[in-house]
């Protein structure tokens, strides 16, 4: 009777560590997916005359079936090649327990709006208004909570427009 007993105690780790290595794997696997399908698109821009200034929608998508918050949102903008200095600050912080919340599978806009410096103002004038297309170009940094496996994420998009 003991004989077959002593073999329970590595039958047990082994089922435990079997459980385990499924679950971290499944952990991991979701943290990727959330972190590699999370995009970010640009809806409208908007120039305003006086005081010149930028307004950009932006869309963030979450494809994941995870709740996740937005804390930081910072784009850096550029039109046609040439990066457009805004005043400072020029980012969008949420305050403890004031975070966006980007329910899962769903969309969440972002109007960001700023002024530009007024050093550069006659340089985008000459820029935005030549006969081509606007290309925009857009390096977004944002960080999120309640990523699996992560207490917070900074990522990072390129996002392109034409308009």
């Amino acid at each position: 009777m003991f004989k077959k007993l002593r073999y329970l105690p590595l039958l047990v780790m082994c089922v435990f560590s079997l459980i385990l290595g499924v679950y971290s794997s499944t952990l991991y696997t979701n943290t990727f997916f959330i972190l590699n399908k999370l995009r970010v698109y640009v809806q409208s821009i908007l120039v305003i005359d006086e005081p010149l200034a930028i307004c950009v929608n932006f869309t963030i998508t979450n494809p994941s079936n995870v709740e996740l918050k937005l804390i930081y949102f910072k784009p850096e903008i550029h039109l046609k090649n040439t990066k457009i200095p805004l005043e400072e600050p020029s980012f969008i912080k949420y305050p403890l327990g004031g975070e966006l919340t980007i329910q899962p599978m769903c969309n969440v806009s972002i109007l960001f709006s700023k002024r530009i410096n007024p050093e550069f103002s006659q340089i985008f004038w000459q820029l935005y208004n030549e006969n081509s297309d606007n290309e925009w170009f857009f390096n977004v940094f944002f960080s999120l909570k309640n990523v699996p496996l992560m207490e917070l994420s900074t990522l990072q998009r390129y996002v392109y427009f034409v308009g």
